[in-house]
């Protein structure tokens, strides 16, 4: 599908909801390229929601994240408030366990979630420990950012960054799994977004 495809079927399949939610091109934010038999892409997408009605805080949006976290998580620890820092911070170690392309994914990672101001809210996890099978058993790392920020009283900017780094097959050259590896990157993106939408458009 192409991203003008994807623009209109997030603006149908929402249309009753109270809110649009709409993108930007992805971008990277360094090349994507592979090196010593490592592929590293950072992969980011602005995007944003209107809605119909007046936003006063994004405590809604905090509250649904750590909703969807006790949800959705095998939680190890937490959540541990991690007052010393600042902004203060709320801190999880969870796993995932799923199945994607007929490989199976067991992913054990840090989960840290604040506030730096009224108007910004910061959610990141990143993985500490990953199990695959498969073509997925040469993922190494996986680090997600989302930032939220509320631009006016009706509109609100996520920010997406999925960052990877997937190890080279022996079989494979670097100038043929590097291509492959990047379009698998921006098919990741889209996934990410969707599963995100309905934190903004509920």
């Amino acid at each position: 599908m192409s991203l003008s495809g994807f623009f209109l079927s997030v603006q149908l399949e929402f249309a009753q909801s109270s809110s649009v939610f709409q993108c930007d091109e992805p971008y990277w934010m360094s090349p994507a390229e592979s090196h010593n038999g490592t592929f590293t892409g950072d992969l980011a997408n602005h995007c944003w929601s209107v809605y119909s009605r007046e936003i006063e805080t994004l405590e809604g949006f905090r509250e649904k994240i750590i909703q969807k976290i006790e949800k959705d998580s095998i939680i190890h620890e937490g959540p541990i408030a991690l007052t010393v820092s600042f902004p203060p911070s709320l801190k999880w170690e969870v796993s995932h366990h799923f199945k994607e392309g007929g490989n199976s994914i067991q992913i054990r990672e840090e989960i840290i979630l604040n506030t730096p101001s009224k108007n910004e809210l910061f959610y990141e996890t990143q993985s500490k420990e990953v199990k695959a099978s498969g073509m997925a058993s040469y993922l190494n790392s996986v680090l997600f950012k989302m930032v939220i920020q509320k631009k006016s009283s009706s509109r609100i900017d996520i920010e997406f960054r999925n960052q990877v780094k997937v190890s080279r097959p022996w079989y494979a050259l670097d100038l043929v799994f590097a291509p492959i590896a990047k379009n698998v990157c921006l098919e990741k993106m889209e996934k990410v977004k969707k599963k995100f939408m309905s934190w903004f458009t509920e």
